[in-house]
């Protein structure tokens, strides 16, 4: 998924634990390490309820909802608690892409007037640092291009460009602050045996972090 060394690395870990059956998988695992509430569905969907570093969280997985995302579909959505002083939306080529080509349609899917107006309502986000590969396999659009430059710390862009990038920019995810709110939607491999979920987790994870620590030194949040 995102990182092929560490999508090894976490599932020769899980391997070494537990037999993973569905109810006691790795993504079972973690909502336990954290504390939180999770719920099996069924055909492998689930939910999973709590306090993630403090704030609202609440995931599933399940059919997909969105059509740049085929199959199953992990969402997560983390309430911080903060004002909504910005947008900010970090996404794969593949969902470009697929934004690009819905919004060259006649009428768009229900739902998905937001998404598409990401092209065109938010600026395109560069600045100098991150690597050429950074650039060339993720998209970054925000309100204010300086919020996006503060909030995508050095760490969260260096997990995203380890390893074969190009493979990753082809998985259709998103990560987004915006309304208070920081969201991810992930287009799930069935087989990769959660290890991507668990990396798309750790992103959100090193995100929120980052989106409290900024507000932690503003007046008025990130």
């Amino acid at each position: 998924m995102l990182i092929p060394a560490m999508f090894e690395r976490i599932k020769q870990l899980w391997k070494k634990s537990l037999p993973s059956e569905p109810q006691d998988g790795p993504v079972s695992r973690w909502a336990s390490s954290q504390f939180l509430r999770h719920r099996l569905g069924d055909g492998g969907t689930y939910v999973i309820e709590g306090q993630l570093q403090e704030r609202e969280f609440r995931a599933e997985c399940g059919p997909s909802r969105r059509p740049y995302i085929s199959g199953m579909e992990f969402r997560a959505r983390v309430d911080l608690a903060l004002p909504p002083v910005g947008k900010v939306v970090l996404m794969s080529r593949a969902v470009a892409s697929s934004l690009r080509r819905l919004d060259e349609q006649e009428s768009l899917p229900r739902g998905l007037d937001e998404e598409v107006g990401w092209l065109t309502q938010l600026k395109e986000a560069r600045w100098e640092g991150p690597d050429a590969a950074f650039w060339k396999d993720y998209v970054v659009r925000a309100d204010e291009p300086d919020l996006a430059r503060r909030w995508l710390s050095n760490g969260a862009i260096a997990f995203l460009t380890q390893g074969d990038s190009e493979v990753a920019a082809r998985v259709p995810m998103v990560v987004a602050l915006m309304r208070g709110k920081c969201y991810l939607r992930l287009e799930v491999n069935p087989n990769a045996e959660e290890a991507d979920t668990l990396l798309a987790l750790e992103l959100l994870e090193q995100l929120v972090d980052r989106a409290l620590s900024l507000a932690g030194r503003s007046s008025r949040g990130i």
